[in-house]
This record gives structure tokens, C-alpha cells and sequence, in this order.
């Protein structure tokens, strides 16, 4: 847990790089640039570098916008169980 501006928020490292490396596996698989996917979830370049790298703590909202611009189920984002 990470402590920032006296509140707590949950920052998982390596779930982080795990999401960050399959979003962009499966986004060159489908020939998708970063400006692509950014535009189509209404972020910036970067930020859609940033979450590739795992720098990024973001929101269900956002996983779930991710898998549906790159048509797979959110699940394909995730690490199996």
C-alpha cells in the first residue's frame, strides 16, 4: 500500500506490468498504434505509453474501455488466477 496526501490507495507493481505488457502484446497483434487506442479512449499518447509500461494505477473504468477498443474481454487483460 502506498501512502499519498494522508490517503491510501493499493498499487500493485507487478499487476501494473503484467496488465501493461498483454494491453500492448494484444495491441500490436491487432496492428493498433498507441495514437489509435489513445484517441479511441480518450487519453493522451502517453498515458496509454505509461500504462504499457505499468507507471499508470488506473481505473476499472479504463480496463474495461481498453479491452472493449481492442475487442477482447477484460479478463484477456488480466492474470489468471
Amino acid at each position: 500500500m502506498v501512502k499519498s496526501n494522508s490517503q491510501r490507495y493499493y498499487r500493485d507493481e507487478q499487476l501494473l506490468a503484467f496488465i501493461g505488457a498483454k494491453m500492448k502484446e494484444i495491441r500490436l497483434s491487432k496492428d493498433i498504434s498507441i495514437g489509435v487506442l489513445a484517441k479511441e479512449c480518450k487519453v493522451d499518447d502517453s498515458q496509454i505509453s505509461r500504462m504499457e509500461h505499468g507507471k499508470v494505477n488506473f481505473s476499472m473504468s479504463m480496463l474495461y474501455r481498453i479491452a472493449e477498443v481492442l475487442k477482447v474481454a477484460p479478463r484477456d487483460l488480466l492474470p489468471p488466477l
